[in-house]
């Protein structure tokens, strides 16, 4: 009985699958050339968004690109956390890393990680209310 059982569903799930692979691609027929055209260009923008910066770019962003600026007891500067480009901008990609690393900082003052959380979380909302 278990048998036949797992027989049946394993069927069902082939049925299954090759009606989805039917019906996905009467889709891409219908929609054709101009679906395949905005998905390679949706790929080639979000290549693009998330490309890596380098640290010479980094380097010549200004402080107001960064979510946190402290300075050491021995006055180095450390900026944490960019997520703005040289136009000041927001960066989806980089405010997406930027959230997530919040907690792997090292931080001169503990306190300034929900100061950082802050700033970058109201960034968040902004751009999912426009």
């Amino acid at each position: 009985m278990i048998a036949s059982l797992s027989l049946l569903y394993w069927f069902l799930g082939i049925a299954a699958g090759c009606l989805f692979a039917i019906l996905k691609a009467e889709v891409m027929a219908a929609v054709g050339s101009l679906a395949l055209l905005v998905l390679v260009s949706a790929w080639f923008t979000c290549a693009a968004a998330a490309e890596e910066w380098s640290r010479a770019r980094i380097a010549r962003l200004s402080d107001s690109a960064f979510a946190v600026v402290e300075t050491t007891p021995d006055g180095r500067k450390l900026r944490h956390l960019p997520h703005h480009d040289e136009t000041g901008a927001v960066d989806l990609a980089h405010l997406k890393a930027a959230r997530s690393r919040v907690g792997q900082v090292k931080w001169v003052d503990p306190a300034n990680a929900e100061v950082a959380r802050r700033h970058l979380e109201e960034h968040w909302r902004q751009l999912r209310d426009d």
